[in-house]
């Protein structure tokens, strides 16, 4: 008994083994291990993000950092930044980046995604989120994506509205001012058209006839049967008086007794009237008096005949 007791007695239990040795995560450590900084110079890139992502997500699940080297105070003031986080002066996908980073130490503030959409609705600009307040709240990304659409348009309709007020568009014309120009007076209109429709002073001469021999300076015209410089105002459907388009002389207001009134027509020979003087007194003349001188004049003849006979 006293030899079992001494054997106890002279038993010492060996040590227990020492603690494991606390690991030492450092920034030179991290890049070793393949961890990169992610600067947000490529943010619009999405696969860049995600690949930096599980990049550092494997790196940080090698090298676990304890939890007793994120002091509380640290916690505290990231959940205060995240509680009062907007959007600024950011552009949407910083502030979708930062807005995910703070939210990482405020889980218990948003512990659904419907909260998490609602407090993202909230930090964006007020110009934004008023169109997004009706937006599915299901998935984060499906209502950051809607948020950038909505940016794009805002920025088209600024542009637009600052291209209208650089560049104002002229008033529009009065009504006076479009019937002004467009319908030209008639004094111009009418100077227009005896300048576009004005004669030459080059005779049409009748094929096979020599005007000067019959001691006319025109030739008879072969569509209205006058004499007359440059083209026939007949074959261009003008009136024979003034040479105006939308009557016929018949009804011309101008001008309703001279066929042409600015055919010029160098002075005939004394000996001999004008053609047309000629033409205008054989029709003037009427049918009676013609037919009683010619029957005159055959009676005397027959009277000088039977004088003869006699």
């Amino acid at each position: 008994m006293n030899f079992l007791q001494q054997l106890a007695g002279a038993y010492v239990p060996p040590p227990p083994p020492p603690p494991p040795p606390v690991p030492v995560v450092t920034i030179e450590k991290l890049r070793k291990n393949g961890a990169e900084e992610f600067l947000g110079d490529k943010i619009a890139d999405p696969m860049i993000a995600k690949r930096w992502f599980e990049r550092t997500i494997r790196v940080l699940g090698n090298l676990r950092v304890p939890q007793e080297y994120i002091p509380e105070h640290f916690v505290e003031a990231k959940r205060e930044e995240f509680l009062k986080f907007t959007q600024g002066k950011l552009t949407l996908p910083e502030y979708r980046q930062k807005f995910d980073e703070l939210a990482e130490f405020g889980q218990d503030l948003v512990p659904t995604m419907e909260k998490r959409c609602k407090r993202f609705v909230e930090g964006l600009h007020p110009d934004i989120s008023a169109h997004l307040i009706t937006a599915p709240r299901v998935d984060i990304n499906a209502l950051f994506k809607h948020a950038l659409d909505m940016n794009a348009a805002l920025i088209k309709k600024a542009e637009y509205e600052l291209a209208q007020t650089t560049h104002p568009r002229p008033p529009p014309p009065s009504s006076s001012s479009k019937r002004s120009s467009s319908m030209p007076s008639s004094s111009h209109t009418s100077k227009k058209t005896k300048s576009t429709h004005a004669p030459s002073l080059v005779p049409i001469q009748e094929s096979g006839k020599d005007p000067s021999q019959s001691g006319y300076r025109y030739s008879i015209c072969t569509h209205c049967g006058r004499r007359h410089p440059g083209e026939c105002w007949f074959t261009q459907g003008l009136c024979l008086g003034c040479g105006q388009a939308g009557h016929f002389r018949r009804d011309c207001p101008m001008n309703p007794g001279e066929a042409f009134t600015t055919a010029p027509e160098a002075p005939a020979p004394a000996a001999q009237p004008a053609q047309s003087q000629r033409s205008v007194a054989v029709s003037s003349q009427p049918n009676g008096p013609t037919l009683s001188a010619q029957s005159g004049e055959s009676s005397t003849r027959t009277n000088a005949k039977r004088g003869r006979t006699e």
